[in-house]
């Protein structure tokens, strides 16, 4: 009976390290979204200048706009983005650009429908133009540490 109090002993550690794996591999996938309406998401992987949107298809994400979002709006029928491009060989985002972009929602789960209904990379004269005609959401959610 001594031989298995050592064998349990061990399984139980194990299986504890097991469980604190599974949570700390879960809340860094928690941490990864960072503003979500409905199917979309603002995903940052690995790292915060990362920041994109994603779409929802149910098993797993699919990106409609890049790196680096900074600021996001929406409404029932727009979303709104704010972001400076991604310098891929320093990982870094421009901050001497700024790209504005608008999605109309669409109720089609559809990748190449989501896709479809992004519109931009915009400036922000095409972008205030819009807004002019348009009733587009106001920029509800920002990063300063992106901006």
């Amino acid at each position: 009976m001594s031989r298995n109090i050592p064998n349990n002993w061990i399984f139980g550690v194990l299986a504890a390290l097991l469980i604190l794996g599974s949570w700390v591999f879960f809340l860094h996938l928690w941490n990864d979204t960072y503003w979500n309406d409905e199917r979309y998401t603002l995903v940052a992987v690995d790292r915060l200048s990362r920041m994109n949107l994603s779409f929802n298809e149910g098993e797993y994400f699919s990106q409609l706009v890049g790196p680096t979002i900074f600021a996001v709006g929406s409404n029932a029928n727009y979303l709104v983005l704010k972001q400076h491009p991604l310098d891929e060989k320093t990982g870094t985002p421009d901050r001497t650009v700024t790209n504005f972009y608008l999605l109309v929602r669409t109720n089609s789960s559809e990748l190449d429908d989501q896709l479809k209904a992004v519109r931009g990379p915009l400036t922000r004269a095409e972008f205030e133009k819009l807004d002019a005609t348009l009733s587009l959401p106001k920029f509800s959610k920002s990063f300063p540490e992106l901006e």
